[in-house]
């Protein structure tokens, strides 16, 4: 058998590893981290089942490397940021294995040794490389510090004496990591659940699926969830609809509101046991203008009905009065729950200077019905800031308005979307180098952001939430920017797949927290004198090299060290 220990910023293709090779890993003793193990067998058209022979004293959790087609790598305008720009099968999806393996002879004419009770079994074939993906301290507890040898022996089933043989080395530092203090949110669609798996909104067994999806967000840097308190007007169509998906119940009887939260504490209960921290509240007003409601459900007078929606202007005082009588009611509840200061508000989606004073009117709305709660929305000119519409404006990483941003010393956040793709930005597209994804953190800091938004961690619908699509089959949709809605797969039984691209982005939150580290040790001053000499002066434009940010990296843990 051939094999090869790589870097987590590689990526393993069926005919080709695209990446660097690795032979030691230097980490927190809090810290995750990540490697894999390409394999292939030395004759073409030859195949058999494998299993790995893992010796360590280190936490080790295993995944199997999945690929998923890709029709479209990149648009026709594209800059180097691509690991590849053709189509074919991309390596994504991680299928978790056992933790403890025994294997048993269970060869009936000849020698077969099979791992007892694994689902995801590995076969090698002569044709392909494959690989495994393994990740030290999954579960982030505190490791002694010392240096680990890992010694992986990859046996073939038929005959073990027939084995490749991989040795890392593991140094643990002896310091830890501070908690994340970037506020980081990927919008979470449940109604893209409760489609996929074909179960009732908010029943018992979609707060189940719920809950793996929210686990596997928390586990991988993300601390703020989208809140749906009211079916989140995001990717609709002008008079369309998407699936209803709201956790307030309401109720108008002779004129009167009256709320009921009990779905909303569920959600939020369930939200904070995964390990969110942090919610965002779903966007009152509708995208792309701020001019009408979203969908809100209700019962008037015992007959289940619509009662706003776009038909409704957001700005005449019926739907002002429902605001205020909504809101007066949710603090109370936010604050039972210990999350009103750490419950954000959103006025609406993307506003630009058409829209400046429908939005403004609408987040003047917002501010005095909230009663001063932090409000903040992806908003990508500096308008909106000087002006102060909202408190928090989340803004594109390529807009020109972005340096203005920066310098104003008001707190922003920054977010991407697919479609950054020509000047060599941060993303996370299937297609994109690793490093690419990886550099996110650095850039944060540099910058000085406080929080990152994505729109897409389960969006499972096509653009304007048309159509509704398996991921694992065909993971290309909203205009064939692969991998653009999601960065977590769904499995068979309601379990959450996590992405090779969601452990590197998680990567990405430990090289911020290592900063954040080093800042807290020396200054903030003397870690910019850092990345300056290894970027230069770093925005949200990188030259990808794999080389130059994990050297980068290095010295940050001896500076730490």
């Amino acid at each position: 058998m051939k094999t090869a220990l790589l870097s987590s910023l590689a990526k393993v293709f069926p005919d080709e590893l695209a990446g660097g090779q690795v032979k030691k890993l230097t980490l927190f003793q809090n810290e995750r981290g990540n490697f894999q193990l390409a394999y292939k067998l030395d004759s073409p058209g030859d195949a058999g089942m494998v299993y790995p022979v893992i010796k360590s004293a280190l936490p080790l959790a295993e995944y199997r490397v999945g690929y998923v087609p890709v029709v479209r790598a990149c648009p026709a305008k594209h800059d180097n940021g691509f690991v590849r720009t053709t189509p074919g099968l991309y390596p994504d999806p991680l299928f978790r294995r056992q933790a403890e393996h025994e294997v048993e002879d269970e060869g009936r004419f000849s020698t077969l040794w099979v791992e007892k009770g694994e689902k995801e079994l590995l076969t090698a074939v002569g044709d392909s490389w494959q690989s495994l993906w393994l990740t030290v301290n999954e579960e982030g507890k505190t490791l002694d510090a010392g240096e680990y040898a890992i010694t992986i022996r990859l046996v073939r089933s038929t005959d073990p004496g027939e084995f490749s043989e991989e040795r890392l080395l593991v140094e643990i530092l002896p310091e830890s990591l501070g908690e994340q203090t970037l506020l980081v949110t990927n919008w979470f669609y449940a109604d893209c659940l409760a489609d996929h798996y074909g179960v009732e909104v908010f029943s018992e067994r979609h707060f189940e699926i719920m809950a793996s999806f929210m686990k596997a967000a928390a586990d991988h840097g993300q601390n703020m969830l989208l809140l749906p308190a009211f079916t989140p007007p995001l990717d609709t169509s002008v008079g369309k609809e998407r699936k209803t998906a709201q956790l307030v119940g309401v109720k108008v009887e002779n004129g009167e509101y009256s709320f009921d939260f009990m779905l909303l504490e569920c959600f939020i209960k369930t939200a904070l046991e995964a390990g969110i921290t942090h919610f965002e509240h779903t966007h009152m007003f509708t995208q792309w203008g701020a001019e009408n409601a979203p969908k809100v459900m209700a019962t008037v007078d015992g007959v289940e009905k619509r009662l706003f929606g776009w038909e409704t202007d957001a700005k005449g005082e019926e739907y002002v009065a429902f605001l205020r009588a909504y809101f007066k009611a949710l603090f109370p509840v936010l604050e039972k729950l210990g999350v009103k200061e750490k419950t954000w508000f959103h006025t609406s989606d993307e506003p630009d200077e058409n829209t400046f004073e429908s939005y403004k009117e609408a987040a003047a709305i917002m501010r005095e019905v909230t009663g001063g709660a932090t409000l903040f929305d992806a908003l990508s000119h500096y308008q909106f800031a000087a002006e102060n519409t909202t408190d928090v404006p989340v803004v594109a990483e390529n807009s020109p308005d972005m340096e203005k941003f920066i310098q104003s010393g008001k707190p922003f956040w920054a977010y991407y979307t697919g479609g950054q793709v020509t000047e060599n930005n941060a993303n996370r597209l299937i297609s994109n180098l690793s490093v690419r994804n990886r550099m996110l953190g650095v850039m944060l800091y540099a910058t000085g952001a406080s929080g990152f938004l994505h729109w897409g961690y389960n969006f499972y619908y096509d653009i304007l939430s048309h159509g509704h699509y398996d991921p694992n089959a065909y993971p290309g949709t909203y205009v064939q920017h692969p991998g653009t809605s999601l960065i977590v797969y769904p499995s068979p039984d309601g379990k959450a797949v996590p992405s090779l691209r969601m452990k590197v982005f998680e990567e990405a939150m430990s090289d911020y927290r290592a900063l954040s580290k080093l800042e807290s040790l020396t200054s903030r001053e003397d870690v910019m004198k850092i990345v300056e000499k290894h970027f230069g002066k770093l925005g949200y434009s990188y030259d990808m090299s794999e080389e130059a940010l994990m050297a980068f990296r290095e010295e940050i843990n001896d500076r730490i060290r």
